[in-house]
């Protein structure tokens, strides 16, 4: 799995590392938010910091007769972020 970590540094995102299933902000003094979205279908739980984080599905009725099922994880921490801390649990 990949992780994205992006900053706000004076007004700015600034870009500090990775690309893909998770995307970690940071607003000037504030905490990190976390949010997780794997592309296996096999993650059941996500754990940041090993904690278990939100689970949040969201429904998108892109037609008619075609809603798409969104499932990502979410999480809020005062502590550095780091690809290390987010652990993917498969079933």
């Amino acid at each position: 799995m990949d992780l994205a970590i992006i900053k706000n540094n004076n007004g700015t995102l600034k870009w500090i590392a990775g690309s893909g299933d998770a995307t970690i902000l940071q607003y000037e003094d504030s905490r990190y938010v976390y949010l997780i979205k794997p592309d296996d279908p096999e993650v059941k739980q996500v754990n940041v910091f090993d904690v278990p984080v939100k689970s949040v599905t969201y429904y998108h009725q892109q037609t008619e007769s075609y809603t798409r099922e969104i499932k990502y994880w979410i999480a809020y921490t005062e502590k550095e972020p780091a690809p290390s801390v987010v652990e993917y649990i498969k079933n």
